[in-house]
């Protein structure tokens, strides 16, 4: 269940963030697969199948298994993160996470395209990403990945079916959070595509604009957490 706060949803809860985010994992996904070597920053259903073909076809198999295990590190550290800040009274967890994001994301974009440099820029993005879904986990009461597809999309056609079936707003409403945030997924990896192509490995630069527009929201729509 999401957590409230004053009788609202918190900033880091609203639809808004879970919007802005989905098109950052898009975005990322996006990048790191034209820019970086065709890995997947996100997916790592898509880099588990890749490194089975890889240890099937004898490709090199460990640019897919890297990904992995940095968005394994990730989420340990994310979880380390939070229990410590909590520890100490911080409240600001959401926003230190996309802080940390933010970091870690411009000095990835600064790296050469190429061999071992994108296999180090592929480590950062997926690191974060991890960081990212681990942070938000739940919006508006429900459990929506930012950095996924599959699960989002499963979640909206069970709303919908259960909204017309019973004749409930509320799974409608619910089919509409996860619609938007697959809608915003999908066009993060359609502008990811393009300005990637264009601007090539600096792209990564842009994916700090909804990084900052989400920790904005966080701020103005409930300021202490």
């Amino acid at each position: 269940m999401g957590e409230k706060g004053n009788g609202a949803v918190k900033g880091s809860q609203t639809r808004e963030v879970a919007m802005l985010l989905a098109l950052v994992g898009g975005y990322l996904d996006a990048y790191t697969y034209f820019a970086r070597g065709g890995v997947f920053a996100n997916a790592q259903t898509g880099n588990i199948v890749r490194l089975g073909i890889a240890l099937a076809t004898g490709d090199a198999w460990w640019r897919f298994l890297v990904p992995i295990g940095s968005f394994v590190a990730g989420t340990l550290v994310s979880m380390g993160v939070e229990a410590w800040l909590t520890a100490r009274g911080v409240r600001a967890i959401r926003r230190t996470v996309l802080a940390v994001e933010a970091v870690v994301l411009a000095c990835a974009a600064l790296l050469p395209q190429g061999g071992a440099w994108d296999v180090a820029c592929c480590t950062a993005v997926s690191f974060v990403c991890a960081m990212q879904v681990e942070a938000f986990r739940s919006f508006e009461g429900q459990a929506v990945a930012t950095v996924f597809a599959t699960g989002n999309l499963r979640k909206a056609v069970e709303s919908l079916a259960r909204g017309i079936a019973r004749g409930s707003v509320g799974e409608l409403a619910t089919t509409r959070l996860f619609s938007m945030v697959e809608g915003c997924f999908l066009a993060g990896a359609v502008v990811g595509t393009f300005l990637t192509q264009a601007m090539g490995g600096l792209a990564l630069l842009l994916a700090l604009v909804p990084i900052a527009a989400s920790g904005a929201v966080i701020t103005l729509r409930f300021p202490r957490r």
